[in-house]
This record gives structure tokens, sequence and C-alpha cells, in this order.
């Protein structure tokens, strides 16, 4: 665990750690083959485009992970845009995207959900008043990516 709330290279650099993308995906690789594993979620930190080390942002890790991509966005001023934003550059890299689950968590009221589905954010759900409806949706994408990500 590092130490300061910042983005995963600054925060690494500040303890004087490197961090391993190789390492990350062996670590992943075993754990997703242990038996009675039946999918692996993986959290990023910080977003799509933060850098986890000087050369690799947690871009580069999604894709040499291979799975489909989740989406958590807060429901405040702003989510649309940045939503919608962080679609397009996953389209833009080919990355499997999963789809988009809006936090309710200090939300404001507004219907966040209908225009960045409108815009192809594909809006599984708000969490956690949906959660049922979100891991429903969920299942299926992990089942198949570990098929198709496995070893790859």
């Amino acid at each position: 665990m590092l130490s300061r709330p910042a983005a995963p290279a600054e925060a690494a650099e500040n303890d004087g750690v490197t961090i391993d993308l190789d390492r990350i995906v062996a670590a992943f690789r075993e754990i997703a083959a242990r038996p009675g594993v039946d999918f692996v979620l993986v959290e990023g930190a910080g977003g799509l485009l933060v850098p986890l080390t000087p050369t690799a942002l947690m871009a580069d890790l999604a894709a040499r992970l291979g799975l489909p991509l989740l989406l958590v966005a807060r429901a405040r001023l702003g989510t649309i845009n940045h939503t919608l934003l962080t679609v397009r550059e996953i389209e833009r890299r080919g990355l499997p995207f999963a789809g988009t689950v809006l936090n309710l968590h200090e939300a404001d009221t507004l219907d966040h959900a209908r225009w960045i589905d409108a815009f192809g954010g594909r809006v599984l759900g708000r969490y956690p008043d949906d959660l049922a409806v979100i891991l429903r949706a969920l299942l299926p994408a992990a089942s198949s990516s570990r098929t198709s990500s496995g070893g790859a």
C-alpha cells in the first residue's frame, strides 16, 4: 500500500518503490488460475489515464490484462463529460468495455444515467440501488473475458 493519496506513479516515487506491471500481470494470472476462482475483479486507481509508472498509464495495464473495463463514475456535476471522455478513450484504445456504473455516494439529483447512456456510455445501473442488476450484467462479461484472455 502506498502512503500518499496521489497518482500511483507519484505515490510510488514518494515512497521509493517501483510499480512493476509484469509482476501485477503475473499475480493476476496466478490468482485467476486458482481452482474455484470464477472471476477476478481488478480495481484501478485514479482513472484510465493516470500514470502507474514513468512510462505506463492505467490504460496500459488494462490492455495487458485484457479484461472488460467497468467504469465507475460519481453522479455529480461534470460526470457526463468526464464519463463520456473516458468511454471515448476506452474505444480509441480498443479496450473491452463492460459498461458504466454510477456511484450514488454523495450524488446530486440530476439524471446523469440517461445522458451518459444516450451517448454510448452503456449505463448498467446505479450503485448501491441497482447492485443485483449490475452483477447480473457483469457476470457474462467476466466469464467470457476469463476464457478469452486466459494466458494471453
